[in-house]
């Protein structure tokens, strides 16, 4: 795993880069930050507060954080440690009962 092959230091600084980066997209795009499971983001939209478009906003922001991984300063920062940055996005739809 990336763990055993980066030194400690070089991988911290890479995946705050990384959450850093991803979790701002999904902010200015209307999404929620539930939890960091490992490397993974949960996100959702349109809770705990009803917004427009919310099926759009999130495919955006799963379009532009594939963009982002591929971009020089993210995917090159990966690169540059011999490590390739490779990201998976699923948007689920539909009515979820959110809160308390």
């Amino acid at each position: 795993s990336m763990c055993e092959r980066v030194p400690h230091d070089e991988l911290s600084s890479l995946v705050s880069r990384y959450f850093g980066s991803m979790s701002a997209i999904v902010m200015r795009h209307g999404g929620t930050i539930d939890k960091y499971i490992g490397d993974c983001i949960m996100a959702v939209w349109g809770a705990p507060f009803a917004i427009g478009n919310q099926e759009a906003r999130a495919t955006l922001c799963a379009a532009l954080m594939e963009l982002e991984a591929r971009s020089e300063e993210l995917g090159g920062a990966f690169d540059a440690a011999g490590e390739q940055l490779a990201i998976r996005v699923g948007v689920a739809t539909g009515e979820v009962l959110a809160g308390n």
